[in-house]
This record gives structure tokens, C-alpha cells and sequence, in this order.
């Protein structure tokens, strides 16, 4: 999906996590669209489509294991499947995993990471051959002190998510990125809503925690 170019207003998050209220900020000053200048058409020769080139591509499935807090921040342990899902080796495959919170600026900063290059991959930089798939598990976790906390009913909550971001190549000089976002919350069971977690209580991970696709790569 494409990312909003201003800072959203109001967090954004599935069914079942609330927010508290929160005050829009002032509408940006309009920017004078160019002016249009009209020219003369030019003969366009039609060319037929060439046939793609093979490629491949990076698929994820995500399972987070547990979520919380811990004594000093937020937490998440997860299992990520890559998959190859194209047609030539995926080389130099670079990952990025970050976990976030949601609030005012989590679009762009979410834009912003998708955006920049990966400096420093959560792993040295590897191949994926055509056809296979490769897991990996590990802990994203965030500082306490910069969460985004919402104050619900007097208490003071957050919604973790967590951002997965590979760059790879292929044979022939082809670069692509997979990249994802998800939501994560407490699965209280039985199809309903999925629950933020308290940021004022006492340190705890939950084992039942579900996670809902938020955002996509272009």
C-alpha cells in the first residue's frame, strides 16, 4: 500500500484497540499545484511487451511467539519464514526487523524505514535458492522510556509493531524489497478482538499473541 506523505492524526489500529482521543494537528498550507503547459502531441511508435525477465522474490510469514514487557522495554519474540517464491536465487539477501509502537507517527516512520538503505542487517547477508524457504527467530525489542503510550481509561497503554524489511538481488544486475508491518496484540481466544498491552502494570509476556498485517511495500 502507499504511505500517507503527512503525519496521520490519530493512531491507526485493527478492531478491538482503542485509543484515547487525540487532538488533529493544523492542516499543512496548500502547495500551488505547476501550471500545465500544453504541447503539441508526438508520434509514439508501439513497441510489443517484452517477456518478464525471470526474478526472484521474497515473501514473509510471521508467527509471534510472545509479547510484553520486560524491566526496562517492550518485546517481542517472533519466527519469521522467508520464502522464495521466485524464479532465480535471491543473492545478498539483507533483513531488517524493527519493533515500533503505534501512535501519531507511525506511518512515517514506517515510510521512513521501508525507505532508507539497510546498514545493519539483523544477520550477515545471505542467498535464498529458488523454491526454498528459511526461518528465522529471534527478539525485537524497544526502550520503555520512547514507547508510544496512550492513556485509556486512566490506563496507560501501547499496540507493539513490528517491521520486517529484506533488500535482495538476483542474477543479471536485479534488485528487489519485500517489505511488511504488523500489528501485534493478546489474543483473548474464541475470533475476538485482539488487546493492547499495559505499559503501568508489572513486566510480563503473554504467550497468546496474534499479529494482523498492517502495512505493505510498494
Amino acid at each position: 500500500m502507499a504511505y500517507e506523505d503527512e503525519l496521520v492524526a490519530e493512531p491507526v489500529a485493527p478492531a478491538g484497540v482503542e485509543f484515547a482521543a487525540v487532538a488533529p494537528e493544523a492542516a499543512p498550507p496548500a502547495v500551488p499545484a505547476a501550471s500545465a503547459v500544453a504541447e503539441a502531441p508526438l508520434p509514439v511508435a508501439v513497441v510489443p511487451d517484452a517477456a518478464p525477465a525471470d526474478r526472484a522474490s521474497i515473501v514473509f510469514e510471521l508467527t509471534p511467539k510472545r509479547a510484553g514487557t520486560n524491566l526496562l522495554s517492550a518485546a517481542v519474540e517472533y519466527l519469521i519464514v522467508l520464502r522464495n517464491t521466485g524464479d532465480v536465487a535471491a543473492t545478498g539477501v539483507r533483513l531488517d526487523i524493527r519493533l515500533l509502537s503505534a501512535g501519531q507517527r507511525q506511518d512515517a516512520v514506517i515510510e521512513a524505514l521501508f525507505a532508507a538503505p539497510i546498514a545493519q542487517p539483523i544477520t550477515t547477508p545471505f542467498d535464498l535458492p529458488a523454491g526454498v524457504s528459511v526461518e528465522l527467530g529471534g527478539m525485537a525489542m524497544h526502550p520503555k522510556a520512547t514507547l508510544e503510550v496512550m492513556d485509556v481509561g486512566g490506563k496507560a497503554l501501547f499496540v507493539p509493531v513490528l517491521t520486517i524489511n529484506a533488500h535482495y538481488a538476483w542474477a543479471g544486475g536485479g534488485s528487489g524489497q519485500t517489505a511488511r508491518s504488523y500489528v501485534i496484540g493478546i489474543d483473548r481466544g474464541g475470533g475476538g478482538k485482539l488487546a493492547p498491552f499495559r505499559i503501568d502494570s508489572a513486566a510480563r509476556m503473554y504467550d497468546t499473541v496474534s499479529a494482523i498485517e498492517y502495512t505493505v511495500s510498494a
